[in-house]
């Protein structure tokens, strides 16, 4: 037996009217901000593709398959050394420009490098102080007391190309990052990792698959706004000195 209850539950109905308001007006701001965006935008006086002036989503696809420094070296073969690549994004391959971005006007970085602040930091005066305190160790004359190392693992990097001889096809970014991860391991913290041994014979290093993976994380984190980023425990040893 049904029985009918003593209150009627509300209906939620969506107006048609309501739903092309709606729709009308993301249209309409999508179109105002296009022609912002092309012809009154400060930086609309910058050659570059229409597509990528009004939106970030060409420049994302491309970065998602690991394709933006191709593609954007097929921009400077178009459009010259100065090319605008997004709504806020401006790409220079002209020298001046770089000695005056990072050297002259030292400019603070944008949000982007959130994603790689294990490295660096936005604001022009701290990294400074951190850059100073880790120059010495990066300087020349202390670089070449790993010698002996670096020379080891140059001869296995030889040794190694030797025994294949082009006889099988051959991934170098593969290659040559076990070989930096060595390199780097060692004169950093003084331990000899023999990733490139081990990527050799056939082993992947983890240290090595997480640096390749580093760029996708960084990249679309920067995009969508998150900041990937190893925790702070794990980059807390002093680089090896060596006297």
């Amino acid at each position: 037996m049904l029985h009918r209850l003593p209150f009627e539950l509300p209906s939620f109905t969506i107006s048609y009217d309501i739903f092309f308001f709606v729709l009308y007006a993301v249209v309409l701001y999508g179109l105002l901000r296009a022609t912002f965006q092309l012809f009154l935008s400060p930086l609309s006086v910058i050659p570059g593709p229409w597509y990528a002036a009004i939106s970030d989503f060409w420049l994302v696809t491309h970065i998602a398959r690991l394709q933006q420094c191709k593609t954007v070296e097929q921009l400077f073969s178009t459009y010259g050394p100065v090319v605008r690549v997004g709504p806020n994004k401006v790409v220079f391959k002209d020298a001046s420009s770089v000695k005056s971005v990072y050297s002259m006007h030292k400019f603070d970085k944008t949000t982007f490098y959130k994603s790689v602040q294990t490295m660096t930091t936005l604001e022009h005066t701290p990294h400074a102080i951190r850059r100073k305190a880790y120059a010495p160790h990066y300087a020349s004359n202390h670089l070449a007391l790993f010698q002996p190392e670096i020379h080891d693992f140059t001869h296995d990097l030889i040794k190694t190309l030797d025994n294949i001889a082009g006889k099988t096809p051959l991934d170098c970014l593969a290659l040559f990052r076990h070989f930096f991860v060595d390199v780097i391991v060692t004169s950093n913290h003084g331990h000899r990792l023999g990733a490139f041994k081990n990527w050799a014979s056939g082993v992947e290093e983890p240290l090595a698959t997480a640096i390749g993976d580093f760029p996708k994380r960084e990249e679309s984190g920067a995009d969508l706004g998150m900041e990937p980023r190893m925790p702070d425990s794990q980059c807390a040893l002093a680089p090896a000195l060596r006297f």
